[in-house]
Parts: structure tokens; sequence; C-alpha cells
């Protein structure tokens, strides 16, 4: 029984490491336009066709509940492409 329990683990713990490798990340980038501030933006999430773009920002003094509150905040896209 117990080296059911362990093969189980160790395959377990093989099976995760190795999907890990398909995982492609990249580094965080700027968007063009004035998108970006000096408040920390975080959670991007496009519309369907892509026409805004949803993230919440916090540590943000227009944020509704003040600066340290965290708020959900959008952009359109503009014809060229860039996010206002």
């Amino acid at each position: 029984m117990k080296k059911n329990i362990l093969f189980l683990a160790v395959s377990s713990v093989i099976g995760f490491s190795a999907s890990a490798q398909f995982w492609k990340i990249s580094t965080a980038q700027k968007l063009a336009g004035t998108v970006n501030s000096a408040a920390e933006e975080s959670m991007p999430i496009f519309s369907k066709d892509s026409s805004l773009l949803y993230f919440t920002r916090t540590f943000d003094p227009l944020n509704t509940g003040g600066q340290d509150d965290q708020d959900i905040w959008y952009s359109k896209r503009e014809e060229n492409g860039d996010y206002s």
C-alpha cells in the first residue's frame, strides 16, 4: 500500500513539473498610449472583440475609495490600435 502511495506521489510531481514546461511567460511591456500610470495596474482582460481592456488599478488617488483602494478601470481601443 505504501508503495502505491509513493508511486502516485512521485508520478504526480513528475506530471506537474513536465506540464510546467509548456507555459510561455513573457516580460511585462508598457502599452502605447496613456493606459499605464504610476499606479499599479494588474489582471488585464480584453473584451470579446478587444475593443475594451479592463484592468484593476491600485495606489491611484483617483480610485473611488482613495489611493489604497483597488478599482476596476477600462480603456478603449482607438482606430490606430492604441488604448486610451
